[in-house]
């Protein structure tokens, strides 16, 4: 611990796992897949016990100073079985350490994490959205042609930006990318995200992206999937960002959230 040796293989393990939920490729159900807009909050209980640090929220503990004193393992056991929160017993163990040999100990501390915390970051983000203006942050879906040309990936993009508590505006398909173009910047949303087939992204990404820069150049435009050969060219016509299964949940998410003013 002095030399940081199991701070560090730690740290490496945490930074691992949050790389694979940022990714999703390790799935919390409700938090970064299938996201449930609709839920309630929970209010924890007055008196709840949780290890919460001071400013956290969750709970009502979390925020009462305690005296600076100094605290055993073994009377943070007793603390524990007489009823006392764990906030408060952390508390006490932080503000001193029982150490026998006398001398202080210099260590790199070991800080308290949840692999949900970065994704309940992005949603508190949106709730708090919500409550200020009454409404859900949307992003308009410019899905295109036939139900089955747009389905896979609409359905795949809109659970993919739940996990930032966004809605979507999910139109029925557009027959021409000029229609698509006009319907998203009369939408009033800040991002639209293009939702077809590789084979037909060719034709519709150049065109709907000159049709939309000539009304709303300020609008993100996004691209349902990554069609590694036409990504440059893409660019170069006016995508700003791709939503793909090996894409940083994460990342993407905030960076819409970003442009909408969350």
């Amino acid at each position: 611990l002095k030399a940081g040796t199991i701070q560090k293989k730690v740290n490496a393990t945490a930074a691992k796992r949050y790389e694979l939920a940022d990714q999703r490729r390790q799935s919390i159900v409700g938090v970064n897949q299938y996201v449930n807009l609709a839920e309630k909050k929970l209010e924890a209980p007055e008196g709840s016990c949780c290890s919460a640090h001071k400013g956290h929220g969750c709970c009502k503990n979390a925020d009462i100073q305690l005296p600076e004193v100094e605290m055993s393992v073994d009377s943070a056991c007793k603390a524990a079985g007489e009823g006392f929160s764990t906030c408060l017993i952390n508390k006490a163990l932080v503000a001193g350490v029982d150490c026998k040999c006398g001398e202080p100990l210099e260590m790199e501390a070991l800080p308290k994490r949840r692999l949900a915390e970065r994704f309940e970051s992005l949603l508190a983000k949106a709730d708090a959205w919500v409550e200020e203006k009454g409404s859900r942050p949307m992003v308009f879906f410019a899905n295109m042609g036939p139900l089955r040309q747009h389905k896979a990936r609409a359905d795949f993009s809109r659970d993919f930006l739940r996990a930032g508590g966004l809605d979507v505006v999910y139109p029925s398909g557009f027959q021409t990318p000029e229609d698509a173009a006009r319907a998203a910047a009369e939408s009033g949303c800040a991002v639209c995200v293009i939702c077809s087939t590789d084979d037909t992204y060719p034709e519709i990404v150049p065109a709907f992206c000159k049709a939309l820069k000539e009304i709303r150049p300020d609008m993100m435009v996004a691209l349902a999937g990554y069609p590694a050969d036409h990504v440059e060219a893409f660019k170069e016509a006016g995508v700003d960002i791709f939503i793909h299964v090996k894409a940083n949940c994460y990342n993407t998410v905030e960076a819409i959230q970003n442009k909408i003013g969350l």
